[in-house]
């Protein structure tokens, strides 16, 4: 019967410690994926401009990604009339298609609202991380003022990228019209919460941090608050382009697990500081931090196990009492659990006066509490500093 008792004082002991237990994710690293949609007119297309400048520095964005664990793959489209194509850039190297403007016009080179809807429905996605970038800088339905058909390409456009859960980050192009700068905006405001619209400033710089944060944020900021939502690399005095900080302790986002929530009992070398304690869980360990969490070791112990689970086995010795129905042999099992709980627990409060008797007899010296001191202090405390 001991050992029947034993065994489940065991097993309740892992279900209480296991909600505690800390977790870390296993694999710091992201796969995403980029979807470009370009205007092809003619503002967008002379040396130097966007088209020019996308192709020049993407592939350094994707290295500079992969040094945060980001692993992005890209498809750049060129919108087009589908009976007068334009010339393609070097990494442009599809065409998204149309003749609905009018005749042979650019207007089907500015088409970028349905081409989002294009793109969600017949790109080949394999990321699970799903980013679509129009740039442009006019109007999303035929470049022209806003109107009736640019509004409903935006409904479409919004309803598309939500469907598959894929973040939306426009690009507007250097002077972009109004029309082209209120549509993304109403665009990014209907997809999720970390769509964010970019403004080009004429730089290669310039376009390329946009590029990097836009896949930063979908990549590490899944609910859009600005800190990255995952333990992984990151300098906080350093954080990277359109992120707040490396980590966020009031992140609610589904799924995440952080560090300052489930961080154990360890009160040192953690990614994120508990702002519960006195103390920065974040500093180097030195010795003092042994003596720090060997008491959280003891108060975790007393607090969350030895007696919610004396509690519960004395509950259980009752019910087998209380369902006896007068079996000896259940009668006896109640007795004996109640009876190894109540000695149990006698035996760790009186552990701390032992201890404490022990040390006054050495030392005649006690508190007017009563608690023994050693040079002048209670032997419980420590007078270890640490940050």
């Amino acid at each position: 019967m001991n050992k029947k008792i034993l065994t489940l004082f065991s097993l309740v002991s892992i279900l209480l410690i296991l909600p505690f237990t800390k977790i870390k994710a296993d694999k710091c690293e992201i796969n995403a994926e980029i979807v470009f949609i370009v205007d092809t007119s003619g503002s967008m297309s002379w040396p130097g401009e966007e088209r020019d400048t996308l192709c020049s520095i993407i592939d350094s964005v994707v290295q500079k990604l992969k040094n945060q664990n980001v692993n992005l793959t890209y498809k750049v489209y060129a919108l087009s009339n589908s009976n007068n194509l334009v010339s393609r850039k070097p990494c442009e190297t599809d065409y998204i298609t149309y003749n609905v403007c009018g005749g042979n016009d650019s207007g089907d080179n500015e088409h970028w609202g349905n081409a989002i809807v294009w793109a969600v429905n017949n790109h080949p996605w394999t990321a699970p991380i799903k980013i679509i970038m129009p740039i442009s800088d006019e109007g999303p339905y035929c470049g022209d003022d806003c109107d009736a058909n640019d509004t409903n390409s935006i409904k479409n456009a919004t309803s598309a990228a939500n469907a598959i859960g894929a973040y939306v980050f426009p690009l507007q192009g250097n002077s972009g019209s109004s029309c082209c700068s209120s549509t993304m905006t109403k665009l990014v405001n209907g997809t999720k919460a970390n769509d964010q619209k970019f403004v080009w400033g004429g730089t290669a710089e310039d376009m390329a941090n946009a590029i990097y944060t836009a896949v930063m944020r979908a990549a590490w900021d899944g609910d859009g608050d600005g800190y990255m939502t995952m333990e992984c690399p990151c300098d906080p005095d350093n954080p990277p382009p359109g992120m707040i900080g490396c980590y966020d302790c009031s992140d609610t986002d589904s799924g995440i697990v952080h560090e300052c929530f489930y961080g154990g009992l360890v009160p040192c070398g953690r990614l994120v500081n508990d702002p519960n304690t006195n103390i920065d869980e974040t500093a180097p360990c030195t010795l003092c931090h042994l003596f720090v969490l060997l008491r959280r070791i003891v108060d975790f112990a007393l607090t969350n196990i030895v007696f919610p689970l004396a509690i519960l086995m004395t509950a259980i010795g009752s019910f087998f009492l209380l369902t006896s129905a007068g079996d000896p042999a259940r009668v006896s099992q109640g007795k004996k659990l109640i009876t190894t709980v109540v000695i149990g627990v006698i035996i760790i409060l009186a552990g701390w006066l032992i201890v404490n008797t022990f040390l006054y007899f050495l030392t005649g010296e006690a508190t007017p509490g009563g608690i023994a001191t050693i040079l002048g202090k209670p032997w419980h405390e420590f007078s270890c500093p640490v940050p």
